[in-house]
């Protein structure tokens, strides 16, 4: 029901979670095609994330693990200038946070984020957790590997 409402509707405001954006940045094929195709129809002021997204994302590419180096400060910085000319970025205050967690579902993180979201009317969730945003009915939670999916709803 709630993904006929939002059928190939091309004004839907989206929201890139944490690990897409992270994927975006070491090259995972399904994430950059995703992220590739939705700024190729998405202009900034319907493209959202936020601060808290870009920082646990630039957190994690900046350190090493067992399949890749860590990114350096300077690969950082130009990574947040290019996060910040293609999405728009949704500030995280502390009042986010105690609503976010007051939220019913189990997944404490996604809660947040989907309130974060929320603030901006985003109703197009792209991660790689859909499970986490099970319980929202208002929204549409979709996988990177979904883009043909996704290209049907708002191509």
């Amino acid at each position: 029901m709630t993904q006929r409402l939002f059928y190939n509707n091309r004004n839907l405001s989206v929201y890139i979670d944490t690990n897409v954006l992270r994927n975006f940045f070491t090259g995972q094929t399904a994430d950059v095609e995703c992220l590739r195709f939705i700024f190729s129809i998405r202009r900034k002021e319907k493209l959202f994330t936020s601060t808290l997204a870009v920082v646990q994302a630039l957190s994690g590419l900046q350190k090493s693990n067992r399949n890749r180096k860590g990114f350096t400060k300077e690969k950082i910085i130009e990574i947040s200038k290019y996060i910040s000319q293609k999405i728009s970025l949704i500030d995280f205050f502390e009042s986010d946070f105690y609503k976010g967690i007051a939220l019913e579902s189990e997944d404490v993180e996604d809660n947040i984020h989907y309130f974060l979201g929320q603030k901006k009317n985003c109703n197009l969730i792209i991660t790689n957790d859909t499970k986490g945003f099970s319980n929202f009915y208002n929204i549409i939670a979709l996988k990177p590997t979904q883009l043909s999916y996704l290209r049907n709803l708002i191509g």
